[in-house]
C-alpha cells in the first residue's frame, strides 16, 4: 500500500490558516501592489465584479502547491542523506546490492526553513512576486530506517511532533502550531533518497 505524502501545506492546514487571515492579506503591500499594477495593465477595462476576490482565493489555493513539501521524504531523509555515519552504506562492497541494513535512529529534533514564491504574470507580463515563508521543527521519535543500494529506502517511527510558524506576503498566517503527524508503521520512500557520498 502507498503512502500518501504527508506535506508541510497539509500537516499544518495551511490553506485554512491562510483563509482565516484573509483581511490582513488583501491590505498587505505586496496584494496591493499586485493590484495597482493589475489596474494600470487593465486601465479602460471593466473587470467583473469579484475579480480581486477571485485573484486572492487562487493565490491562497496555490499555497498548497508552493508547501508541497513531503515531510518524512524531502524534510526528513532529505536531513538525513547528509549525515557522515550513514556514508558507509554507500559501499557496494560492504552493503552489496540487495542487501537491506537496519540503522537505529535515536530522539532527535530537525529544523527546516523553506521560502517558496509566486510570480503573478498576465498576458506574460510579471505585476508581482508573492513570498512565503515557513520555519518548523520536527521532533523524530526512536525508530529505524532502512537503507539498500545506498539510499534510505523506509522510516519506522513514532509520531512526529511538529512545530511551526509560517507568513505569507509579509503577513503572519500562522502564529507558533504544535501538530501530531501520524506516520503508519513503515513509510516507504519507494526510490528512496540517495545518501549524500562527501
Amino acid at each position: 500500500m502507498e503512502n500518501e505524502p504527508i506535506t508541510m501545506a497539509k500537516a499544518f492546514d495551511l490553506e485554512k490558516e491562510a483563509s482565516g487571515k484573509a483581511d490582513a492579506l488583501k491590505k498587505s503591500g505586496a496584494f496591493l501592489d499586485v493590484r495597482e499594477k493589475m489596474s494600470e495593465k487593465f486601465a479602460g477595462l471593466k473587470l467583473p465584479a469579484g475579480f480581486y476576490d477571485g485573484l486572492f482565493e487562487l493565490l491562497i489555493k496555490n499555497l498548497n502547491d508552493l508547501l508541497a513539501i513531503d515531510i518524512p521524504k524531502d524534510v526528513l531523509a532529505g536531513t538525513w542523506k547528509r549525515q557522515k555515519s550513514l556514508r558507509e552504506y554507500c559501499d557496494p562492497e560492504k552493503y552489496p546490492p540487495g542487501t537491506k541494513s537496519l540503522v537505529s535512529l535515536t530522539e532527535h529534533t530537525l529544523k527546516t526553513s523553506h521560502e517558496p514564491s509566486m510570480e503573478v504574470t498576465v498576458f506574460g507580463q510579471a505585476l508581482g512576486t508573492l513570498a512565503v515563508k515557513l520555519e518548523a521543527s520536527f521532533l523524530i521519535k526512536p525508530g529505524m530506517l532502512e537503507i539498500e543500494g545506498g539510499k534510505i529506502r523506509k522510516i519506522k517511527t513514532g509520531d512526529i511532533e511538529g512545530t511551526g510558524h509560517c507568513s505569507f506576503m509579509g503577513v503572519p498566517v500562522m502564529e507558533t502550531k504544535t501538530v501530531i503527524i501520524h506516520l503508519p508503521g513503515v513509510y516507504d520512500l519507494k526510490e528512496g533518497v540517495e545518501i549524500t557520498k562527501a
